[in-house]
This record gives structure tokens, C-alpha cells and sequence, in this order.
């Protein structure tokens, strides 16, 4: 007799209420539910039936709205870079605490408060307008100008040169302070080129050293830099600290980062250029970086493996199990066991059964062997 097919239809699991039976999409049954709030959701059998699923998502956002309720802070008239919080809001689609802000440009910005707190978030985005025109000065963006670099596309290696193939001919071009001068067409490549370089002297010369001019008067205001958040004294005082817990082994990054979290050590290795140059200014010792780091390393823990050892054995443990030090039966001209009693036996019942194991595999093989010469 066939099992009874189970039927859910009517059935309740926390907030959800089966309607109807779906069709099958892989081993579970799957459901069409309906939650106390109104909202609709489908869901499988087995996870009615364990309590894993008992709402539409609305319990586990009731239970995030209650944890933050808790540890919520009201930052109401609170200032945050260009902007200053008025109240909280509710935006659809978002599970954190949502504020709306006031920004000095007159603008409202909708920001989470985590956000805020952390200085991720410092206007409606009027900043990043300021901060891309300081670099402006008179119609012409003077760090690209002096940066120089060449696009992608770039295929003569020079900026503002390139190969019509219409014509097949070198074309040789400028734009400064949004206007496109055209250089000409050449036969040769290197023409082109002394074309642009002479353009580029003309034009961006007199424009840098009427730059240069205004910027030693001071009437161009220097660009305020950010301000770390950690000084190189304060990371060089962090890796003292750590290496302090470690005195017998080199430091490593990851010895650092299993104690350390801030400053971190991509923090560290940025700001000095190297891990093992941030090390060498702290008085650190780590592992060599040089051509022979190899024997350094072999050297180091060789004479780790002898310190732990003697230090195990003065404690009365054995290096392999950690038990009490049982001596072993030591043969005239061999030399001192690193093991104790209890480890050499264990280890010979480990290679006794390997032995055994081979044993049985050979048999089988020559019996398999010898059923195929018989049917043969």
C-alpha cells in the first residue's frame, strides 16, 4: 500500500499559513503560505516542519528593529561634516537606521546613522563637486595636465599623435582650456610628435609658469590634506607592543593581525613600503628578506624545534602527545629517543596494521590474478 500523500493545506507554522500545494522542485514539496501581515511566500516542507521558516521575513525585521532599539542613539541636531541630522525615516528596501539630514548647500541626503558615525558619509555629494573643481584653476585641470598620461587606446605612444587610415598619415593634435587646436598631418611619425611637443610648450608653458607665479604669491589656497589616522610613531610603537607577545620567534603579519586589529597591517606595510622595513625602524626582529632567507628560516626553526623540546622535556611532557614523559628503552649507540614510550608503541602498532593492510591487498591481488588465469 502507498505511503499517504501529506497534505499541509490549512496547516499553521508560526506566522504563516499554508494555502496550497506547489509543484515539485527537486526532493521537497514545496507550499504557497500567506503571513499574518499580508504578505505571500513560498517555502518547502522541510522547513515548515523544522521551524526554520515562520514568516515572510517580517519577525526577522521585528527582531532587528527591537536590537537596535536597544542600542540606538538619537544624533537629532547633530552635526556630521557638511551635513546635521533632523529625524529618523524609514526607507523601503533598507534594514538599518535611516536619518534625514540637512546639508549646508541647502540639499537633503538620506544616510544610515552607522554611516555617519563612521565619517563615511559628509554631504549630499557637494563635497566631491568642491573637491574635483579646487583642482580647476582658470578652465584647466593642472594635475592632469601635469600627470601626462597616455589612454588605452593610445597606439603611438605619445598623447595627442595618431595614425589616420584614411589618409595614412600621422595626425598631431592639442586641447587646452576646452578648446581642440589641430596640429596638422605629417608623412612621419616623428614630425608629429616635435609638433606636439612644441604645441605643448607653447600653450602649457605659459599657462604652469603663470600657475607657478600665482601659487609662490600664495593667491591659490594649498589643498588641505587628510589627516592620518594613525602617525608613523603610533604604528611603530603598535608593532613593539605586539612583538613584545612574542618574544622567542620572529614577528610575522599574520602573529600581528591574530592580535591586532587597528592599525593593520596593510596600514603598516603601506605607510613604510615593506613589513620588513616597518620592523626595522620599530627594532623589530622578523623573518630575513634577502637571498639567503632560506637558510635563515631553516636556522630559525631548527633552533626553535631544540628550545621547545628541551623545554617540553623539562616539564615532564613528551613533544608528540603532550602526556607525561614515559623514557624509552634506548639501544647502546643510538641516538636519544625525542619520543616517549607510549609514542614508540603507538607507532609501531600504527606501521604493523599499514603492514597487515598491504598484506591483505596483495592477497586479494593475486587471488583476482589467479581467477582470471583459471577463466582464461
Amino acid at each position: 500500500m502507498p505511503p499517504k500523500k501529506l497534505d499541509l493545506t490549512g496547516q499553521r507554522f508560526g506566522r504563516l499559513t499554508v494555502i496550497s500545494e506547489l509543484p515539485k522542485e527537486g526532493s521537497s514539496p514545496r507550499w504557497h503560505c500567506v503571513c499574518d501581515c499580508g504578505k505571500t511566500r513560498n517555502t518547502t516542507t522541510i522547513l515548515l516542519r523544522r521551524g526554520d521558516c515562520n514568516s515572510c521575513g517580517c519577525l526577522h525585521d521585528e527582531y532587528l528593529a527591537e536590537r537596535h532599539s536597544k542600542t540606538d542613539t538619537d544624533i537629532t541636531g547633530k552635526r556630521f561634516g557638511k551635513l546635521v541630522a533632523l529625524n529618523k525615516v524609514k526607507v523601503e528596501g533598507k534594514k538599518s537606521r535611516m536619518w534625514l539630514c540637512q546639508c549646508d548647500c541647502g540639499e537633503q541626503k538620506t544616510a544610515a546613522a552607522s554611516e555617519l558615525k563612521k565619517g563615511h558619509v559628509r554631504s549630499c555629494g557637494c563635497l566631491i563637486s568642491e573637491h574635483v573643481n579646487s583642482f580647476f584653476e582658470a578652465g584647466t585641470n593642472v594635475p592632469a595636465l601635469l600627470a601626462n598620461t597616455l589612454s588605452s587606446r593610445n597606439k603611438s605612444g605619445t598623447k595627442g599623435v595618431h595614425f589616420n587610415s584614411r589618409n595614412n598619415k600621422w595626425m598631431a593634435y592639442i586641447m587646452f582650456q576646452r578648446k581642440n587646436y589641430n596640429l596638422g598631418s605629417f608623412e612621419n611619425k616623428r614630425d608629429a610628435i616635435q609638433a606636439r611637443k612644441e604645441a605643448e610648450a607653447r600653450l602649457h608653458g605659459e599657462f604652469l609658469e603663470w600657475y607657478y607665479s600665482r601659487k609662490e604669491n600664495k593667491l591659490i589656497p594649498e589643498q588641505p590634506r587628510r589627516k592620518r589616522k594613525h602617525s608613523d610613531e603610533d604604528l611603530i610603537q603598535s608593532l613593539r607592543d605586539v612583538a613584545k607577545q612574542f618574544p622567542d620567534k620572529y614577528l610575522t603579519v599574520w602573529d600581528y593581525a591574530s592580535v591586532c586589529r587597528s592599525p593593520t597591517y596593510q596600514t603598516i606595510t603601506t605607510r613604510f613600503g615593506s613589513w620588513g622595513e616597518a620592523c626595522k625602524k620599530a627594532g623589530v626582529q622578523t623573518v630575513p628578506r634577502s637571498d639567503d632567507a632560506d637558510k635563515h628560516r631553516k636556522d630559525y626553526i631548527r633552533d626553535y624545534q631544540r628550545r621547545k623540546k628541551q623545554q617540553w622535556i623539562a616539564e615532564g611532557k613528551c613533544k608528540n602527545c603532550g602526556g607525561d614523559w614515559i623514557p624509552p628503552e634506548s639501544k647502546p649507540g643510538k641516538r636519544k629517543a625525542s619520543y616517549c614510550l607510549n609514542c614508540q608503541k603507538r607507532t609501531a602498532d600504527r606501521l604493523k596494521r599499514r603492514q597487515e593492510k598491504r598484506l591483505e591487498l596483495a592477497q586479494s591481488i593475486m587471488l583476482i590474478y589467479a581467477m582470471l588465469q583459471f577463466y582464461k
